[in-house]
């Protein structure tokens, strides 16, 4: 049986970056998800980010198949992160989002692939 289920570290500027060369402070969100790679797809701008394929009972939307595919843009994988880890509350400190999300893991009866960071270069 798969989990498909991780203990996820969010790591996001707090500030938006610039080109100065300057050290980017960061800000950690720490949250349990399930199907992680959705925070790389695109988004239909009927349905958000829940795109469907006709196997869910409703009509294939065209958008949903034209905007299914994998992105690296940040700007979309930015929208997603907001809505899957909304209710984290932000952490300023590398080893207490580790130590959440230690915690986390160990209250998991199954965790399929651990605890990771996903860094995007965009303010939550």
């Amino acid at each position: 049986m798969s989990a498909d289920n991780g203990v996820y570290i969010l790591v996001t500027p707090i500030t938006d970056n610039d080109l100065s060369g300057a050290t980017i402070q960061v800000e950690y969100r720490v949250s349990h998800l399930m199907a992680i790679e959705n925070v790389a797809y695109g988004r239909c701008s009927v349905h958000g980010s829940d795109i469907h394929f006709g196997n869910d009972g409703r009509d294939e939307c065209r958008e949903c198949r034209e905007n299914s595919r994998y992105t690296e843009d940040p700007d979309v994988m930015i929208q997603n992160a907001r809505e899957m880890w909304r209710n984290s509350k932000p952490i300023s400190s590398r080893g207490e989002a580790l130590k959440l999300a230690s915690d986390i893991l160990e209250s998991l009866d199954v965790c399929e692939y651990g605890i990771s960071y996903i860094h995007i270069p965009r303010k939550f």
